[in-house]
Parts: C-alpha cells; structure tokens; sequence
C-alpha cells in the first residue's frame, strides 16, 4: 500500500485590467471589458487532498482519494446602474456605472477521485500499461461578502447601500482521464505514452450570486422604491464540455556516473468556451502545449532527484463577433429590460492567450 497527502494550485490565472480610462483612437475612453472583471487580485485557492493505493498483485494498483477546494476568491468588476435600459441613461454611461468588489470565503468544497493502473503485457524489453482515473465534481456554495461603490450620477447623490453578505454558487467539472505507456528497450529505460482526458464542463453554466440576511438594499435612490432589494445576480458562463489529448516520451541514461533522464511531450486541448461565451474573466481558447525536461539523480546514494522543465502554451485566436456574443451586463436595477437577444453584449472582441513555463524541483527518497 501507498499513502500520500498533497496541496495542489488549481490550473488558472489570476488576470487584471485597466480600471481607468484608456486611449483608444486618440481618445479617452472607460475600459471596455469592465462589464466582465477588473481584477482577481486576492483571490487564493488550494485543493488539499490525501490519498491511497493498493496494490493486491504485481499487475494492477488501484487508488482513491478525497479532496477540498478551499481558499477565497475576489472579484471586482463595474455593474450598470442605469434605471431601465437607454431611457434615463445611454446602456454604457461610465457615469452609471457602479464598482462591486466580491470576497467569496472560506469555500470549503469536498470531492473524491479513483483510478487504477494496469500491467496488460510484461515481455523482456517491452511492457504495456493503462491507466484510468475519475475525478468528482466540486460543488461550491459559500458566504461572500460585497462592496459596492455607488455610480456618480446625479439620481445617486444621496444614495448608500445597507447590506453586504451573500451566498455565492457555481460547480467545477467532472473529469476522466486514460492512458496508455509503453517501456521500451534493456531495463525498460524508454517510456511512450498518451492520453485522452474528458471533462464535463457544461456543469458550469452560470455563477450566482444571492443576498442572504437583510439582503442588499440601496437605499435615497432618487426615482426608485426606497429600499431598493437588489435581487438575485447570475454571471453567465455557458461552459460545454471538452477533451484534450496528450502525447509524451521519457528515457533514462547515465551521463559522468549520474543517473539521468530527459523528457518531452506536447498536447491539444479543446476550449471549455464557446466562443459566443469567451470573456476576459476566462480567456481559454484551443491550445498547443509543448514540454521539454529533465532530471539528474545526485548524493552518495542518489535519493536527491533534481527536475527542471520547460514549456510553451500556443492559443489560437478567437474573434468574438458582437452580433453572436451572449453575455449581458450584470444588473443591479432591473425596470422593464428588454429581452436578452436585444440586450448590448459586452464580450465582443478579439481573445489571444500563450504562456511560457519554467519550473524547477527535487525529489527526496528516504
């Protein structure tokens, strides 16, 4: 039997973007993706987990595992506060435009995953094996606090807001991963693998945001109700499900005594974006990643593994055309909108993304 514990960064960026205005054209202009995200900045998340295998014969090991998602997240982003839709105000007057800086935490979102490895073939100077593995989705409903910095408009110049505690919900995946590797060649030193990995990111349809307690009021607003409840906000996602495949290689040597080993590998992943529902809030678009690395074993008995890589991630642009983007402003005021296919969508636009990886590690056996 194997035990491990282990505390993983999910894969994700921390992206932030003007919050002032901007010149475009020789012009002073507000940020035009300030409908979707100013900043993550503050966010913190983590997935801690533990673990076990089994291993009742030589040919298959089975694992199981429990896991957490825990941390905070932080958005800040502008929402319209204009009362209703282009009949006080234009529908993207920076002038109704209010501020709300998001805080969700603690989150603490248990899940689970499974998988097995299997010796399907064992001959002299080639082995095949496969490899399978379940993860669980992750379920988050947690307590988020709000911010709210009120629009300079005139109907706001007496206005504050009463309230501040909601409850935030949205689903991360479910995924599946298989794979098969072969090694190769005297003392099996040549490892060729590939994988295919599915993952249900249709689950994430949309993030929620719902006042609990007193809820949130705004409260002197100059032509409303006074309260005024600010209901229940949706942030639509619009994810689908999508695959990625993978491909690598591993061989190990000796080089001056030292055991050594050199890696490589590349993969093609499916954007879980449709393009009609690509925002800066998460610019995934199809991509090519490539790898290359390396590990030499050092130390009298060579328990020291030390590990370095390289990578490079290739997107390939998307043009978002206005006329097919799907995602609206998020409002706090609602008075007689008209239905969303009429609504000003705010995710047009051209979304490009690449990433460059160094990484260095170590390994110690004892």
């Amino acid at each position: 039997m194997n035990f491990a514990i282990g505390v993983l960064a999910p894969y994700a960026a921390l992206t932030s973007y003007p919050e002032t205005d901007i010149e475009f054209r020789g012009k002073k202009v507000p940020p035009p993706q300030r409908y979707s995200l100013f900043t993550l900045d503050g966010s913190a998340l983590a997935v801690l987990g533990a673990w076990a295998s089994y291993q009742p014969i030589k040919e298959f090991t089975i694992g199981f595992g429990v896991q957490m998602l825990t941390g905070t997240f932080a958005s800040r982003l502008a929402f319209s506060a204009c009362p209703p839709e282009n009949l006080l105000c234009a529908g993207e007057d920076p002038q109704y435009d209010a501020t709300a800086q998001l805080t969700v935490g603690p989150i603490v979102a248990p899940s689970a995953n499974v998988g097995a490895i299997a010796i399907v073939s064992d001959q002299p100077g080639a082995e095949v094996r496969l490899g399978f593995s379940a993860q669980l989705p992750f379920w988050i409903s947690a307590s988020a606090k709000s911010e709210i910095r009120l629009p300079g408009a005139e109907m706001f110049r007496n206005a504050y807001v009463e309230g501040s505690e909601a409850e935030v919900k949205f689903r991360l995946p479910a995924i599946i991963r298989g794979g098969l590797e072969t090694r190769l060649g005297e003392g099996k030193k040549t490892r060729l693998e590939l994988s295919i990995f599915y993952e249900g990111w249709s689950i994430h349809d949309q993030i929620s945001i719902t006042p609990i307690g007193s809820g949130i009021q705004l409260r002197n607003v100059a032509g409303l109700a006074d309260p005024y409840r600010v209901g229940v906000l949706a942030q639509a996602r619009g994810f689908r499900d999508t695959f990625s495949i993978h491909g690598g290689f591993e061989r190990a040597f000796s080089l001056g005594g030292y055991p050594m080993q050199i890696r490589g590998g590349a993969s093609f992943e499916r954007s879980a974006v449709p393009a009609e529902y690509l925002s800066v809030l998460t610019v995934d678009v199809d991509k090519v990643q490539t790898a290359i690395g390396a590990s030499i074993y050092v130390g009298d008995k060579r328990t020291l593994r030390l590990d370095t890589v390289l990578a490079w991630t290739f997107g390939f642009a998307v043009d978002v055309d206005p006329r097919s983007a799907a995602i609206t402003k998020v409002k706090a005021i609602r008075a007689n909108d008209p239905p969303d296919d009429r609504q000003v969508k705010i995710n047009g636009g051209r979304y490009t993304a690449s990433a460059q990886v160094v990484g260095v590690g170590l390994s110690w056996a004892y």
